[in-house]
């Protein structure tokens, strides 16, 4: 972004038994030197991230302590500033909104920033399966769109702002596609299903520009 790339990092020990919280570091493409930390105390194992250029704000989404009794306390989004110097985190919300579930992906870019979609993970082997989230920034409160068919099939989230649509891949064997959902009226309806081909055995789970 203008000229500076951001590197979400985690502390996690070698045996996996301890996580501490997350960051992310700017590093000046010029130089090939870190301009900037930015800590993200409350939250931990942050991973994907999406950009708001409309307010300079770098969005993360964390998908919290796995090591943890309850991972959804250290589950959440948190917002950067790039605007500021140097860049903070000026807001975050934790995972409670979306029933008290971590969240393993999230795109923030919907409406310039007011609206993002995230997926909280089922359980394995029951229920409650994945589920996709429509999550409104200025509220706090998340609203579900749609149940998947079992856990850990939910992929990643793709938004395309231009067009006011929302992509997800979704692996279930039965019927690996990716989901097509349109947002213009401020809800998510499901449009399409794009289907995958079953036989090469790689069903769809991450989707990016």
């Amino acid at each position: 972004i203008d000229g500076t790339l951001y590197v979400a990092l985690n502390e996690i020990s070698s045996d996996f038994s301890k996580l501490a919280h997350g960051r992310v570091i700017a590093i000046d493409t010029a130089t090939d030197r870190i301009s900037a930390t930015i800590n993200i105390a409350e939250l931990a194992d942050c991973v994907d991230m999406s950009y708001v250029a409309a307010t300079q704000t770098l969005v993360v989404v964390c998908t919290g302590d796995f090591t943890a009794a309850d991972q959804s306390l250290t589950s959440g989004i948190a917002y950067i500033d790039l605007s500021a110097s140097p860049p903070h985190e000026v807001l975050h919300q934790g995972a409670a909104s979306f029933g008290g579930r971590a969240l393993g992906a999230y795109a923030g870019t919907a409406q310039n920033g007011a609206l993002g979609f995230g997926v909280t993970p089922g359980v394995f082997g029951g229920t409650p399966h994945d589920r996709l989230w429509s999550f409104d920034v200025a509220s706090g409160r998340a609203t579900p769109v749609a149940d998947a068919d079992d856990s850990f099939v939910y992929g990643t989230v793709l938004i395309d702002p231009d067009h006011n649509r929302l992509f997800l891949t979704d692996a279930f064997a039965a019927t690996p596609r990716v989901h097509v959902f349109n947002y213009a009226s401020g809800t998510a309806i499901h449009q399409a299903a794009v289907t995958a081909d079953a036989t090469t055995g790689l069903p769809p789970r991450e989707i990016a520009w």
